[in-house]
């Protein structure tokens, strides 16, 4: 038996991040909504359409829109990152634990605007369930 290779995929430019992000942004409302009757999965693929669409138009390589939803994937995971580094990181020599020591950038504050701040640092006042199983073992 043969093994199929896995065809690698090109690298994204940075300028096709950036329309990826931009037409994400438009579309978000639709795109992580739940399903309604309005709201279905077809309407959704075809936001997701738009977005590839709109991507190859300044891509030089033609991608598709799973390539498209996977890149998308892989920038919220590195800002999720980026953000929760920022945005927990604090001098904890400082009294009352100072300022985070990297401030937001633009990009920053408008991925968390994407994505939620609750992705990022977690429910206000909620409970950290493997530490209440230690307390038990």
């Amino acid at each position: 038996m043969e093994k199929k290779k896995n065809k690698r995929s090109k690298n994204f430019s940075s300028g096709e991040d950036e329309v990826i992000k931009r037409e994400v942004e438009k579309r978000k409302s639709v795109l992580f909504a739940s399903f309604t009757q309005s709201i279905t999965k077809s309407r959704k693929d075809f936001e997701w359409e738009c977005v590839t669409k709109a991507v190859n138009k300044v891509s030089a390589v033609v991608g598709s829109c799973e390539e498209i939803k996977q890149r998308w994937t892989n920038i919220k995971k590195l800002s999720k990152r980026s953000l929760a580094q920022k945005m927990n990181k604090c001098s904890m020599s400082k009294t009352g634990g100072g300022e985070p020591d990297d401030p937001l950038t633009s990009d920053d504050v408008r991925m968390l605007g994407i994505i939620g701040k609750v992705a990022v640092t977690g429910i206000d006042g909620g409970i950290d369930t493997s530490k209440l199983l230690g307390e038990y073992y």
